[in-house]
């Protein structure tokens, strides 16, 4: 049964769509995930203003966990670090597999692809958790429930640079530092681990609130140098449209550095 929907901070996913057509319905695509992981998912042929918290929770159905979450390797296979129990939950922020990709591909009928981008991550992450660096989001591990990687423990920033610098939060009055600071942690990623980030962007470079330096987040695209891509590979605006993207590559990432560095002297706010 799943839990009652009390206001809409509750819900972990919700969207107002047009289905494309004669009619141009209106519908409204909500999730919710519990305190031990399980999510429900749900749909409802009508405008969001229109909809009570009953019918929402009427409508929410249960999502098996092996269409959202992959099964937690064996320790003969590989090598995953479980996440400490007791971090507090305001230190940590818990990165899920996305719901609204499993809305997309349910819909396609290729619900097989979500699972493994969170193991991707994953494996990406314990190389950064063998050798970390000040630049790189801290990883404490995965977050486990029935046998089912269902999350990525990380360390908890407030803001990116995108929202730092938009919402009026702070300013980035040594820009030369700061972008010495993010190019450290790329080089890192590259000489170190082997590993291109494949993302680099606003969205993807949190601020330290204590320094005011960049900490690089968002992993679901890296791989080791010359690996094929996933999924996830770039942001429009933030890669070179000439370049075929299908490898991980050095060059994605030194393309996406100078990005930033022209963009920090005059950012615009369009993504």
């Amino acid at each position: 049964m799943a839990p009652q929907v009390k206001s809409w901070q509750d819900l972990s996913l919700l969207s107002e769509c047009i289905s494309p057509g004669f009619n141009n319905i209106v519908y409204t695509t909500f999730a919710l995930v519990d305190e031990d992981d399980h999510v429900f998912f749900g749909q409802l042929s009508f405008k969001r203003k229109e909809i009570t918290f009953d019918q929402i929770t009427a409508a929410l159905e249960p999502v098996p966990d092996n269409h959202i979450y992959p099964q937690l390797p064996p320790l003969t296979a590989a090598k995953f670090t479980v996440a400490p129990k007791d971090l507090g939950k305001s230190k940590v922020y818990i990165k899920r597999p996305s719901l609204s990709a499993y809305e997309d591909l349910k819909d396609q009928d290729a619900l097989g692809s979500l699972p493994p981008q969170l193991l991707d991550e994953a494996r990406i992450l314990e190389l950064t958790l063998r050798r970390p660096h000040p630049g790189i989001v801290q990883y404490y591990g995965c977050r486990v429930h029935r046998s089912h990687v269902t999350g990525l423990v990380l360390q908890k920033y407030e803001y990116n640079i995108y929202q730092y610098l938009q919402l009026g939060i702070g300013t980035i009055d040594d820009k030369d530092a700061f972008m010495d600071a993010l190019e450290s942690a790329v080089r890192h990623l590259h000489s170190e681990l082997g590993v291109a980030h494949n993302d680099i962007n606003p969205l993807n470079i949190m601020v330290n609130g204590s320094n005011k330096m960049p900490v690089l987040v968002d992993f679901g695209s890296a791989r080791k140098i010359g690996e094929k891509l996933g999924v996830s590979r770039g942001t429009p605006g933030w890669i070179d449209e000439a370049d075929n993207y299908t490898t991980s590559e050095v060059r994605h990432d030194v393309f996406a550095l100078g990005k930033i560095q022209e963009w920090l002297k005059n950012p615009e706010f369009e993504m």
